[in-house]
């Protein structure tokens, strides 16, 4: 067996565990539940999987299983990008987002039946895969598009707008600082205040 190095959450730490301690039966039962748990893992190309039909399951165990097998399942979540070419790449994604939607609305994409869509049925999750589409078939247009609305946006100057931003309680919280008591509204006009 091997010794697996495995992050602590929350932390910077880690543990070594030793999977040749283990019986043959509890190393089975441990691959059995780590299984399940990777077969079952939800596909984003589904959308919400509240809805999603016993064969869209199917399916989506079937994907799991064969990248299992390829040895592509992933660990975890992607690292989030840093840097300027992540900003440049969030800002190709929205106007990818737009412009699939423009294309929806003047009826240049439809549904499989051929029949209009409504912008506001498609899910987040359809808007996102459509818009990778588009810019993996023209990445440069995307990019250059991105690229001259961020520069855009770092030249604008506000004046004569005073703003204040206060923490967030629970990242106050976190850091052990007493956060600002909330501040409350004024009542409403009309509205009686009983004593």
């Amino acid at each position: 067996m091997a010794i697996h190095t495995i992050l602590i959450r929350g932390t910077e730490k880690s543990v070594e565990v030793d999977s040749g301690k283990f019986s043959d039966a509890y190393y089975s039962a441990l691959m059995q539940e780590i299984l399940e748990l990777k077969v079952n893992k939800r596909s984003t190309k589904f959308g919400s999987m509240k809805n999603a039909t016993e064969a869209d399951l199917l399916a989506n165990a079937n994907e799991r299983v064969a990248e299992i097998y390829e040895e592509k399942a992933r660990r975890g979540g992607k690292k989030a990008k840093k840097g300027a070419d992540s900003a440049v790449e969030t800002e190709m994604l929205r106007i990818a987002k737009l412009y699939a939607k423009e294309q929806v609305r003047q009826g240049n994409i439809r549904d499989d039946k051929g029949g209009l869509i409504k912008v506001s049925k498609v899910s987040a999750a359809e808007w996102t895969r459509t818009a990778k589409a588009y810019i993996e078939a023209n990445s440069e247009h995307f990019r250059k598009a991105a690229e001259a609305n961020i520069a855009a946006a770092s030249g604008v100057k506000v004046e004569g707008v005073t703003l204040t931003l206060n923490e967030d309680p629970a990242e106050a919280k976190k850091a052990g600082k007493v956060a600002p008591p909330p501040v409350k509204g004024k009542p409403k006009a009309g509205v009686a205040k009983h004593n």
